[in-house]
């Protein structure tokens, strides 16, 4: 971590300096060494333009290990709109002339970890289909529109589910959000049907940010119907279950006597494109 110089021209004896671009946002550090334990807090410009503060409060091993004060005097920051590149940020002290910087991001990948995840990210939980037990929506990341956002279910804390935005929609590209490919689906676990109530939060990438329409609450009454729209299946699929495991017998017996080898999979293809395999498959294998 580099020490910004000490400026003795100066009335004020306030240091900072920027570390760098990180998975925190802006990272860098600012102290008072005639407060030593003191935490000061840090203006910053974005291209000449105010962009907010942060209070340089944050522990450091490093600062502790050059003795500055208890080495909590490091500060992350996020901006919060997405300049055009380059970009230059500088650091202020308030109501001092003493200023640090400037910080230069040259790179998408460096101002990805620099703007704040609710406005990198766009997005919104759609409708939850509470007979299918599936919750529909869109993930957009605005500095890599061709990417695909990893969305995460959870129930409250608990992960249970990861899905990538990847699912196109006209709707979507016309709208400008990239090429469409956006969208979600995300399948609920049969570990919610316990009779208990949960909060369901969607998240974007590695971040805490929830998607608009977040959280859900799933009520024991949800739960209940979507077994009883699932109840009438429970019989269907155990006979094709049985069948299927039949039909493994019968190909392996076919194929032991050299028949044609096409026969298996005219069979198996037949079985796929009946509709009734295919809904089971949609409502317990998504």
């Amino acid at each position: 971590m580099s020490m910004a110089p000490h400026d003795s021209a100066t009335p004020t004896h306030l240091e900072g300096g920027f570390v760098g671009v990180r998975a925190a946002g802006i990272v860098g550090w600012a102290w008072d060494p005639d407060r030593p334990h003191h935490s000061l807090e840090v203006e910053f410009l974005l291209d000449g333009e105010p962009a907010g503060q942060a209070r340089a409060e944050l522990f450091d091993a490093e600062l502790a290990e050059r003795r500055l004060g208890n080495g909590s005097h490091s500060f992350h920051f996020r901006l919060d709109r997405i300049p055009s590149l380059p970009c230059e940020v500088l650091a202020r002290f308030p109501g001092t002339d003493r200023s640090f910087g400037p910080l230069r991001i040259d790179n998408v990948d460096d101002l990805a970890r620099a703007v704040d995840p609710s406005v990198r990210y766009e997005g919104a939980i759609e409708e939850f289909v509470r007979g299918k037990g599936r919750i529909h929506g869109w993930a957009f990341d605005r500095l890599k529109p061709t990417s695909r956002v990893r969305v995460t279910l959870l129930d409250w804390e608990e992960p249970l589910a990861e899905v990538k935005a990847d699912i196109h929609r006209p709707g979507l590209e016309a709208s400008g959000k990239g090429d469409g490919a956006c969208a979600f689906a995300i399948r609920l676990p049969v570990s919610l049907l316990d009779g208990r109530q949960h909060t369901l939060r969607i998240t974007v990438e590695d971040t805490d940010l929830q998607l608009p329409g977040s959280p859900i609450m799933f009520e024991p009454t949800m739960a209940r119907d979507l077994v009883e729209t699932i109840a009438p299946w429970r019989a269907d699929v155990l006979r094709i279950e049985s069948a299927l495991s039949r039909l493994d017998q019968l190909i392996d017996r076919i194929d032991s006597q050299q028949a044609r080898p096409s026969l298996g999979a005219r069979i198996t293809n037949a079985i796929q494109r009946s509709a009734l395999a295919e809904k089971v498959k949609t409502l317990f294998r998504g």
